[in-house]
């Protein structure tokens, strides 16, 4: 969950939330819960992370189309730098650059180090594409 925009974003792995029938990832302005856009909508997609980058929302979890990463604009999701190989399953942010930790072995097209505390393997993703 995060702030964005003055909106609550909600994310994650459902098939509605609080009776609204969208899959995964949605808005609620207080009164209203909203669609963002159709990434994560599948049913075997699902949301692990989600952040602001500038005046851009990022998700990232499960999401073939977007290559797990993806940046809502306000009018239209797109990848971010070509996106991972796999699974994300954190962000942060870290002096105006995005950093995420999860399954892939690729990031925007380069290979992502494996990290020295366990399985899970950590990239960087470039805060400008």
């Amino acid at each position: 969950m995060v702030e964005h925009n003055g909106q609550i974003i909600v994310g994650g792995f459902y098939p509605d939330f609080n009776g609204f029938t969208d899959r995964n990832l949605q808005g609620w302005d207080g009164l209203n819960h909203y669609l963002i856009g159709d990434a994560f909508d599948q049913p075997s997609e699902r949301v692990e992370a989600l952040t602001t980058l500038n005046t851009d929302l990022i998700a990232a979890g499960r999401e073939i189309t977007h290559g797990h990463i993806a940046r809502w604009d306000g009018i239209q999701w797109s990848a971010m730098d070509g996106g991972m190989n796999d699974r994300v399953y954190c962000m942060t942010l870290h002096n105006g650059e995005l950093y995420a930790g999860g399954l892939f072995t690729i990031a925007g097209g380069i290979a992502a180090p494996i990290s020295q505390s366990g399985p899970v393997r950590t990239g960087r993703v470039s805060a400008v594409d």
